[in-house]
């Protein structure tokens, strides 16, 4: 969290940064909670054992990440911070399809972002359950067992690009 410089206005947008490698948003009066892409803190760790307090030297770096793109934040002082997990698979996209014991269907893996696709997915995963197939989009690419071969490394697309907010995960 960093304390935005007092010459500058208390309350800001939201703003999301792929380029730079950083997102913002509000985080009370004067505040600004940063998170940034890349580094060790993306590494991937025991769920039931990793440091939930925040590193002394993320400080720094979210100032720098934010100040490349807004200067006047290169003044912003460091409040606090803490660290939680993000989950994410090893391609950045969801699980959708079964998993694992006959009758298990996953849905899962989102990022943070299950809730506003949640009414979409949650009606393609029906289909795919009661038809054995989705109606609405082809869900194959979602199918949990492509991590059982190399092809989840193939690109999406034949330009090689592909929408995606990866924010940091190292494939």
């Amino acid at each position: 969290i960093l304390i935005r410089p007092l010459h500058l206005e208390p309350a800001h947008f939201a703003y999301i940064d792929l380029v730079g490698g950083f997102f913002c948003r509000p985080f009370g009066p004067g505040r600004t909670l940063v998170g940034v892409a890349g580094g060790d803190q993306h590494d991937p760790v025991d769920p039931t054992q990793y440091t939930k307090s925040g590193d002394e030297t993320y400080g720094d770096l979210a100032r720098r990440a934010i100040a490349r793109r807004f200067p006047a934040m290169r003044d912003a002082s460091v409040s606090h911070g803490w660290a939680g997990l993000y989950d994410m698979t090893p391609d950045t996209h969801p699980l959708i399809g079964p998993l694992g014991p006959r009758g298990l269907w996953v849905a899962a893996g989102f990022s943070g972002a299950g809730f506003k696709k949640g009414p979409a997915v949650g009606r393609a995963l029906a289909d795919l359950v009661l038809d054995g197939r989705c109606g609405i989009f082809d869900l194959d690419r979602f199918a949990p067992v492509r991590f059982e071969t190399e092809s989840w490394r193939e690109p999406w697309s034949p330009n090689e690009y592909e929408a995606t907010a990866d924010f940091g995960h190292r494939l």
